[in-house]
């Protein structure tokens, strides 16, 4: 049982190549796309007033004037 616990404890890959040619179905692009594109669905893209909030609090976090090579 105790391997069995460590097996799962374990962190995967990073990245693993496959030969299963997943985006390039038709299918699978088009719904992604039509997700991502959808302003009232939160599982691809985030909405509109989160997009806002976050700019804002990025803004305020690290103001503008921080970021230019001027300053």
């Amino acid at each position: 049982m105790l391997y069995e616990i460590k097996e799962l404890l374990k962190c995967p890959e990073l990245y693993h190549e496959t030969s299963i040619p997943f985006w390039d179905d038709e299918y699978i692009s088009k719904q992604m796309l039509k997700a991502h594109l959808d302003p009232e669905f939160d599982g691809a893209s985030r909405k509109m007033a989160f997009i806002e909030k976050s700019a804002k609090w990025i803004a305020g976090t690290v103001p503008p004037q921080r970021l230019s090579p001027t300053a």
